[in-house]
């Protein structure tokens, strides 16, 4: 038989032993990415971001091999949101068809995604 002071004592426990795994998730973030090439000869990149984690993720970093990157800030994707972002490139040499990105998440991951046009 269950006592009165082992229920209290497993709800007690049942508060902590959540706040001890959170934060612990893996990042389970969808990107897509769409190119658009300028007059200019900048391509913009546009990045959706879908969050189907409990847990905020920042994109700290973007890298593309071959081209530089104009005006980037940091992006955060709230827990369970779609973001959008821009990113303006300029390529050293001539554009790809398919511009390889890779998305650095600082500590919680990286992941690569491709945007052609």
């Amino acid at each position: 038989m269950i006592s009165r002071r082992a229920v209290v004592l497993g709800g007690l426990g049942v508060p902590v032993m959540a706040w001890a795994h959170e934060g612990h998730n893996h990042l389970p973030v969808t990107v897509s990415a769409e190119a658009v090439r300028k007059r200019s000869g900048a391509v913009v990149v546009t990045l959706t971001f879908f969050n189907t984690s409990t847990a905020a993720a920042t994109l700290g970093a973007v890298r593309v091999e071959g081209a530089t990157m104009e005006g980037f800030a940091p992006v955060v994707v709230p827990a369970g949101d779609i973001v959008e972002a821009k990113i303006t490139l300029r390529f050293d040499s001539a554009v790809p068809s398919v511009i390889p990105l890779h998305l650095d998440f600082g500590t919680r991951g990286s992941g690569s995604v491709s945007a052609a046009f």
